[in-house]
């Protein structure tokens, strides 16, 4: 994973990451909305839509809305300078607010659409909600061997992550590497490089 990084941020913005998320993006779309259909059709789906949407007013405490904020920080790289590094590639022509629009919808419903597919599964073989890494690397594998088709949805949903996680790296490689090339002159291969292997 760390040389597929390095390749793509090596290749610059347009040959590489541009390049790159121009089949990535629709890539994790397309099997993401495929376990979608998958959940909805071998049942599970409404119990998971409840989960998720039946408001529970006394668990919103401070906390939960801290947590809440540091989710959003988080998916969409806000502290992290990932961000303003490709705005910073924008034409002066682009229409900001349009662009935020779309990236904070498309940010909401993919969190939404892998929600309803994972406690879907959950619920369908009848396990508890978890959360973290024990949901996704302990009681997901072991939900997967047992449903119908599961190979097949194992496959599709660890290749999600497996992408999902790629496009972060990249993201994350791009704003040292940004920085280096910038204010240092450094080659992009060199920085890119250089960078992967400090971190």
């Amino acid at each position: 994973v760390v040389v597929m990084v390095v390749a793509v941020v090596a290749g610059g913005v347009q040959q590489g990451i541009e390049r790159t998320c121009k089949v990535l993006m629709p890539a994790l779309m397309a099997i993401l909305i495929g376990l979608l259909f998958y959940v909805a059709a071998s049942g599970g789906l409404g119990t998971s839509t409840t989960f998720l949407f039946a408001p529970d007013f006394s668990k919103i405490t401070s906390e939960a809305v801290l947590e809440a904020l540091g989710h959003a920080f988080f998916t969409l790289s806000l502290g992290m300078g990932a961000m303003m590094t490709y705005g910073s590639y924008l034409d002066s022509e682009e229409h900001l607010i349009r662009d935020q629009v779309a990236i904070a919808f498309l940010d909401t419903a993919i969190a939404i659409i892998s929600g309803l597919v994972i406690f879907a599964v959950v619920f369908a073989m009848g396990a508890a909600p978890g959360a973290g890494p024990g949901l996704v690397f302990i009681t997901l594998p072991g939900l997967f061997a047992e449903v119908p088709g599961g190979t097949f949805v194992a496959i599709s949903f660890f290749a999600l992550l497996i992408l999902a996680a790629w496009s972060s790296g990249l993201s994350l490689l791009e704003v040292v590497v940004a920085v280096a090339v910038d204010r240092f002159a450094v080659p992009r291969p060199v920085a890119a490089i250089g960078d992967s292997s400090g971190e």
